[in-house]
């Protein structure tokens, strides 16, 4: 009888410790990319220098691009569902000219 009861704790004993691994670990969703406010965006203005987007949005996750008379900022956008979109803001002699958002994102 001893050993019956003690076989059966310790089955319920393994079970109830393998049972983890069944579950799984809690993954926190994680952000590839910025999310902005509408109000962040809508302080954009043709003619802001690179300095003034920045202070704006924030430093680019993505390097820039830059010839003789342009810049290009690229911001990767967070779309959920692990989607991600750049978006490139342009610049032509340190003015912004350029800034639509993806139709993804609107």
């Amino acid at each position: 009888m001893r050993t019956l009861l003690f076989l059966a704790l310790t089955l319920i004993a393994s079970f109830s410790l393998t049972a983890c691994g069944w579950i799984g670990p809690y993954q926190r969703p994680l952000h590839h990319g910025h999310q902005f406010e509408v109000e962040q965006i809508e302080r954009l203005q043709p003619g802001m220098s690179p300095t003034q987007v920045v202070q704006i949005l924030g430093t680019p996750l993505l390097p820039s691009e830059r010839t003789d008379a342009e810049l290009i900022l690229s911001y990767p956008l967070d779309l959920g569902d692990r989607q991600t979109e750049i978006w490139q803001l342009t610049f032509v002699n340190e003015q912004l000219q350029e800034f639509d958002l993806p139709e993804s994102f609107e």
